[in-house]
């Protein structure tokens, strides 16, 4: 995806994987899983917004959720597992999941919360205890 530069002020545009078939997504996806891909040559992204009205906001440029990570051993799963979730994938649903209400992060991660909230929306997850989406982030 092309990010506007330094500055992000440039022109963007999604790369050219964007609009293939979901099909062809979940074959690439599995062939990342399967050891075809290095780190750094693919990613799993979420489909976002490119024109986002959050001031160019880069957190919903198609952030990606999943990428290889080339790491010797996992004390879990051996050799099983190349493809890892990212930070920006997991922080929400983690939160939703556990029931979390607030999640408290520094100042870093303001720009996040929009992916944040976002992500949340897209799958519906909301805290057990109230109808309202949740959780919400607070730096």
């Amino acid at each position: 995806m092309q990010r506007g530069g330094p500055d992000n002020r440039g022109p963007r545009y999604a790369c050219d994987h964007r609009t293939r078939p979901i099909a062809e997504s979940i074959v690439e996806f599995r062939a990342m899983r399967d050891g075809k891909y290095k780190a750094g040559e693919a990613y799993l992204r979420m489909k976002q917004s490119l024109t986002d009205p959050n001031e160019g906001n880069p957190q919903m440029w198609d952030l990606p959720a999943y990428r290889v990570i080339e790491k010797n051993h996992h004390h879990r799963t051996g050799e099983k597992w190349r493809i890892y979730p990212t930070y920006d994938f997991t922080h929400c649903i983690c939160d939703a999941l556990e029931s979390i209400t607030h999640s408290m992060c520094t100042t870093e991660f303001q720009q996040s919360r929009v992916s944040y909230d976002w992500l949340l929306e897209q799958l519906d997850m909301k805290t057990p205890k109230s109808e309202e989406k949740g959780p919400m982030q607070r730096e």
